[in-house]
C-alpha cells in the first residue's frame, strides 16, 4: 500500500511538471520596435519587431508563437505569426540557444485603415509545450500611427493641361533656282518661264497683297568650282546682281520688300553634296580628294586627273552649281489676343483648334469649363479639348466626370497629359500598378515629375519623392519634405503656394509641432480647421501633435 501511494505521487509530480510553464513572461524592455510610433509607408503600416531573449530563458523543448495585433477600440486586426523553437524541438523555425539566448527580428505589416490612426499595437505570446499552448502575458508595444503620408492626395497635385501650338507669327520659306550657262551671268528668259519660278513669284506677290503678311527675299548666287577663282568670283557676283535686279523689276510691290544677297565664288559644298547623292563611278575617290586638299586649284587639278569621271561631272554635276537660289521668307502675323477673345465668345467657328485653345487660356478660369465643353462639339477629334476639360474637373476633385473624358482623349491619339491625369485618378483610388503603367515614359519635364512624386509617396519611397518634387510647389511636395525631416525646405514650399488651403495650414501645424513650437502649431491647426471642419476628427487622433498636445500654448478651438 505504501509503495502504491509513492508511485502515485511520483506520477502526479511528473504530470504537474509536464503541464507547468516552461517560459517565463517577457517584459517590454525585452521587445523593441523599429518604428515608434508606427508610420504609414505606402499603403501599409510596417515595422520590424525585435525580441531580446535572455540567457537560459528559452526551454529546449518549448516553442514560442509571436503574433502582433492592432487593436482599435473594440475591433482588432491580426498580423502574421512568427515562431521560435528550443534546441530540442523538431521543426523548421528559428532556433533559440538555451545558454546564450539572442536577438530575433521579424517584420510586422498591416494594410492601413484610417481607423488605425489611434490604434494600439500589442504583441501576443503563446508557449507551445508537449503539443499544448499556453498564453503568456501580452505586451503593449506602441500607440498611434503617423498617417501624414495619407494627406498626399489628388487635391495636392496640379492636373495637366495640354498645350496649344498657336504661334502669333508663322514663318514659312519658299525657294527656287535660276540656272546659268557656263561662264555667263545673264538671266535667260527660259529660266523665267519655269513652273517653279512662276509659282514662287505668285506666292510672293500674294503675300505682298495680304495685310497680315510680311515678305523678305534673299539671293544666294554661286559659280561651279571649275575655272579659276578670279573668274568665278566675278561670275557669281554678276549673277547675284542680275538676279536681284530682275526680281526687283518683275515683282509687284518689290519696293516694300527687304532684299538680302551674297555670292559664293566656288561652290565646293554644293559640289560635295551632289557628288555624295550621285551614282558616279569613283565618287568615293572624288570625295577623298575633297578631304585631302583644301586649296581650290589643287582640288580641281586632282579631280580633272580622274579622266574617267570628269566628263560625267561636267554634264551631270557642274551645271547644277551655276545658279542663283532665291529664298522668300513670308511671315504671317496672327490675330491679336483681343481679336481671339472676341471671336471665341462671338464666332468660335472662325477659329482653328490652336487659336481656340490659346484664346481659352486667356479667359478667366471660371469660364474655361464651358469653353472646353464647347470645344468637344467644335473639334470632336482633338484629344486636348477632352483632356483640358477633365483637368478642370480634377481640380474640383470630380474624378467621376474626369475619368471618361480622359479615356476618350487617350483613344483619340497619343497625349501624355491625359495619361498623367488618369494616373492621378488611379493614385487617388489606390491603384498604384495602373498608375505606374500610365506614367510609363511620359515623364518629360519638371512639371510632369509631380505625378511621379505622388506615386513615390504612395509607394512609401519618401526620399525619392522629395527628389522628384524638387522643382514643385505644392502640398504634396511639402509632405515629402516633412517625411524626410527637411523642415526648412517644407516651410519654404508651403510659403510659396499661391492658393493655400486647409491642408497647407495643417502641414504648417505639423512642422511647428515637430519642432516643438506649440503656439504656432495651435495657430496653424485652428486656421486649417476653420477652412475645413472635416479635418477635426483626423486632427484629434493625429499623433503628430503628441509632443505639444499637453502644452498650455496648444489650444484647439
Amino acid at each position: 500500500m505504501h509503495k502504491t501511494i509513492q508511485v502515485s505521487l511520483i506520477a502526479l509530480v511528473l504530470t504537474l511538471s509536464a503541464c507547468s510553464p516552461k517560459l517565463r513572461p517577457l517584459n517590454t524592455r525585452q521587445v523593441s520596435v523599429e518604428s515608434e510610433p508606427l508610420m504609414v509607408v505606402g499603403q501599409n503600416i510596417e515595422s520590424n519587431i525585435t525580441l531580446h531573449i535572455p540567457e537560459k530563458w528559452f526551454h529546449k523543448k518549448a516553442s514560442l508563437k509571436v503574433m502582433p495585433v492592432m487593436r482599435i477600440n473594440s475591433s482588432e486586426v491580426w498580423g502574421g505569426t512568427y515562431t521560435l523553437q528550443g534546441e530540442q524541438v523538431y521543426g523548421n523555425n528559428t532556433v533559440v540557444p538555451y545558454n546564450s539566448g539572442g536577438n530575433f527580428t521579424f517584420s510586422s505589416q498591416f494594410a492601413y485603415n484610417p481607423r488605425m490612426q489611434n490604434g494600439k499595437l500589442y504583441l501576443t505570446l503563446k508557449e507551445v509545450y508537449n503539443g499544448k499552448e499556453r498564453a503568456l502575458p501580452e505586451l503593449l508595444l506602441t500607440q498611434g500611427v503617423i498617417a501624414t503620408a495619407t494627406l498626399a492626395q489628388l487635391s495636392g497635385a496640379t492636373p495637366y493641361v495640354a498645350s496649344n501650338k498657336f504661334q502669333r507669327i508663322i514663318t514659312e520659306k519658299y525657294d527656287a533656282d535660276i540656272h546659268f550657262l557656263i561662264e555667263q551671268a545673264n538671266v535667260r528668259s527660259s529660266e523665267l518661264e519655269k513652273t517653279d519660278l512662276k509659282d514662287w513669284k505668285k506666292r510672293v506677290e500674294e503675300a505682298q497683297e495680304n495685310n497680315n503678311q510680311n515678305v523678305s527675299i534673299e539671293v544666294q548666287a554661286y559659280a561651279s568650282p571649275d575655272g579659276g577663282v578670279k573668274l568665278n568670283e566675278k561670275l557669281s557676283k554678276n549673277r547675284e546682281l542680275n538676279t536681284t535686279s530682275l526680281l526687283k523689276k518683275n515683282i509687284e510691290g518689290s519696293e516694300t520688300i527687304t532684299f538680302g544677297a551674297h555670292y559664293t565664288a566656288q561652290d565646293w559644298e554644293g559640289f560635295r553634296r551632289y557628288v555624295q547623292a550621285s551614282n558616279l563611278p569613283d565618287k568615293e575617290l572624288i570625295l577623298r580628294v575633297l578631304e585631302m586638299y583644301n586649296d581650290p586649284e589643287e582640288r580641281e587639278r586632282e579631280i580633272r586627273n580622274i579622266s574617267v569621271v570628269y566628263d560625267k561631272l561636267a554634264t551631270d554635276i557642274l551645271p547644277k552649281l551655276r545658279r542663283s537660289r532665291i529664298i522668300a521668307t513670308i511671315e504671317t502675323i496672327g490675330k491679336s489676343d483681343n481679336e481671339l477673345s472676341k471671336l471665341l465668345l462671338t464666332n468660335p467657328k472662325a477659329l482653328n483648334i490652336e487659336e481656340y485653345l490659346y484664346a481659352t487660356e486667356l479667359q478667366p478660369y471660371s469660364e474655361r469649363m464651358q469653353l472646353y465643353s464647347n470645344a468637344l462639339t467644335l473639334f470632336p477629334k482633338d484629344p486636348r479639348a477632352y483632356n483640358n476639360l477633365a483637368a478642370i474637373y480634377l481640380s474640383n476633385n470630380e474624378t467621376d466626370k474626369a475619368e471618361p473624358l480622359l479615356n476618350t482623349a487617350i483613344s483619340l491619339g497619343t497625349i501624355p497629359e491625359a495619361k498623367l491625369n488618369l494616373a492621378l485618378i488611379k493614385l487617388e483610388k489606390g491603384n498604384l500598378i495602373d498608375a505606374e503603367t500610365l506614367i510609363g515614359n511620359n515623364i518629360k519635364d519638371d512639371l510632369s515629375q509631380e505625378v511621379y512624386g505622388l506615386l513615390l509617396l504612395k509607394q512609401g519611397k519618401f526620399t525619392q519623392a522629395a527628389e522628384a518634387y524638387k522643382h514643385t510647389i505644392s502640398n504634396n511636395a511639402a509632405i515629402a519634405l516633412i517625411l524626410t525631416n527637411n523642415y526648412a525646405q517644407a516651410i519654404d514650399v508651403l510659403d510659396k503656394i499661391t492658393k493655400p488651403n486647409a491642408i497647407t495650414d495643417y502641414l504648417r501645424a505639423i512642422v511647428a509641432a515637430r519642432q516643438g513650437d506649440a503656439r504656432n502649431a495651435s495657430n496653424f491647426l485652428n486656421e486649417a480647421l476653420q477652412k475645413d471642419f472635416r479635418l477635426r476628427d483626423y486632427a484629434s487622433n493625429d499623433i503628430e501633435f503628441r509632443n505639444v498636445r499637453n502644452n498650455p500654448n496648444f489650444i484647439v478651438n
